[in-house]
């Protein structure tokens, strides 16, 4: 067995103790700040996952527009649409099916697209559309008397035919 005894001037022991504390000081603080970003980021990144899982429950992918899950949550919570006159109107392209099974999906694909694009473009404010399913898309339009919104729909209609 040996024993080593050491002496040291208490003034270096004191400066090096000082030395360390801050050192830890620092280190603690740092270490500190990393937990407080790495939480923030960990919020952010379940905010956007939260966001993007909300787009993608209300969103057709095909059209990009509102889709039937979208349309029932917005009649339940948008009063304005209950405020005067509007006209519910089920758009659904008659023999679709064919039209997709004869052209191809990709270019029945293109007529859906085609005609959400034709019906956002017609849209006015505090209306909506969506794109329920396949052919079919549900429009909430606005209107003051009936022959406006007959107008209004000839009017998308043949927009629709010379497309």
């Amino acid at each position: 067995d040996w024993n080593v005894g050491v002496v040291l001037p208490a003034s270096l022991v004191g400066q090096k103790s000082k030395e360390i504390m801050i050192i830890s000081s620092f280190l603690s603080v740092f270490i500190v700040l990393l937990v407080i970003i790495m939480m923030i980021l960990i919020v952010r990144v379940r905010e956007y996952g939260q966001r993007r899982l909300l787009n993608i429950a209300l969103t057709d992918p095909l059209t990009k527009l509102s889709n039937a899950n979208c349309f029932v949550e917005e009649l339940k919570c948008e009063k304005s649409y209950f405020k005067g006159k509007h006209a519910l109107i089920i758009y659904n392209v008659r023999n679709f099916s064919f039209l997709n099974s004869f052209l191809g999906y990709e270019k029945g694909n293109n007529i859906i697209c085609q005609l959400g694009s034709i019906f956002a473009q017609n849209k006015q404010r505090n209306e909506f559309i969506a794109h329920v399913q396949g052919d079919r898309f549900v429009l909430l339009f606005k209107y003051d008397n009936k022959d406006e919104i007959v107008k209004r729909m000839k009017s998308i209609l043949d927009e629709i035919c010379q497309s």
